[in-house]
């Protein structure tokens, strides 16, 4: 339930939406509402306000944030996004950067989506998509924002997959195969136009892993995860289609430059990949402008 002080005025509707999102309680003042950039911390600017500025109300009422994990650590100045398709090497690429350098890695949030206090969403969704798919891109939605709005001590964040990919993607494409109804769609897509719109989700770079179809399939049989031995290769085709419109034709805005990688190589041949293009990939330039600069 959400509470508006007798003398404070109406609370922004943004910041209720966002609020119900998160499934948080909170008293709201327009004076202490965050600015957009400041969103991701407004566990301290409503903690604050709740204990001096409205201190009549009773312990119980006092907001109780899921947020404070943002609050803690330093914001990183640079954010990637690794795009592909599934089987592209995003796993890999992941590990290789894990030892090297000061970078923080943040992984698909996989084990969230097999585990939402029981369910399995992820299978579900693979089994029955007209049924699941709708709830599990919601739960996606909401893992991978905490995953673009958490702060680490590291300079730079690596993000496996992003907010924009599950929309331009994978969204996108339940859609267009009617496996996600036009008003389940809207509903979704609201949604993502006000987390972006309103939320500091931005990134830096994408770095997008462009590889055949033909090749993750056979990447996706020799790994064996449970979930994934039901993808058809048409499916992958479709996803690839749906990357390629967004990352290199430029159908879908992008929320950054994309620097793309041939994905289609195997182990030894990416990890010199990777290791030509790590200055690129950790934003090493933009980094010493920013230290000469502060």
């Amino acid at each position: 339930m959400v509470t508006v002080c007798d003398n404070c005025s109406m609370f922004s509707i943004k910041r209720f939406l966002w609020r119900e999102y998160c499934l948080m309680s909170r008293t709201f003042c327009r004076d202490h509402v965050p600015s957009r950039t400041q969103t991701y911390a407004v566990w301290r600017v409503f903690h604050t306000s709740a204990c001096e500025q409205h201190h009549h109300l009773p312990t119980s009422r006092i907001p109780r944030i899921r947020v404070a994990m943002y609050d803690h650590c330093k914001r990183p100045k640079f954010t990637v996004c690794v795009e592909g398709n599934i089987g592209s090497g995003k796993t890999t690429l992941l590990e290789y950067f894990a030892s090297v350098g000061d970078v923080e890695i943040l992984a698909e949030p996989v084990d969230k989506w097999r585990n939402v206090n029981g369910h399995n969403l992820l299978d579900l969704m693979y089994k029955d998509p007209h049924r699941w798919a709708h709830l599990f891109q919601a739960y996606v939605q909401l893992t991978m924002m905490e995953q673009h709005l958490k702060n680490t001590l590291s300079p730079v964040k690596l993000i496996e997959r992003s907010l924009y990919s599950a929309r331009y993607c994978f969204v996108e494409n339940l859609y267009r195969e009617g496996k996600m109804s036009e008003a389940e769609y809207n509903v979704y897509c609201q949604w993502y136009n006000m987390i972006v719109q309103n939320m500091d989700v931005g990134v830096d770079l994408i770095v997008y892993l462009r590889a055949d179809p033909e090749k993750v399939f056979e990447r996706i049989k020799k790994r064996s995860r449970k979930e994934e031995q039901l993808i058809p290769l048409e499916y992958l085709k479709d996803l690839h289609a749906l990357h390629e419109e967004w990352l290199i034709e430029g159908k879908h805005p992008l929320p950054a430059p994309v620097l793309v990688l041939n994905a289609n190589e195997d182990l030894p041949v990416m990890e010199r990949i990777f290791k030509e293009n790590a200055a690129s990939i950790l934003c090493s330039n933009q980094l010493k402008e920013s230290a000469s600069t502060n």
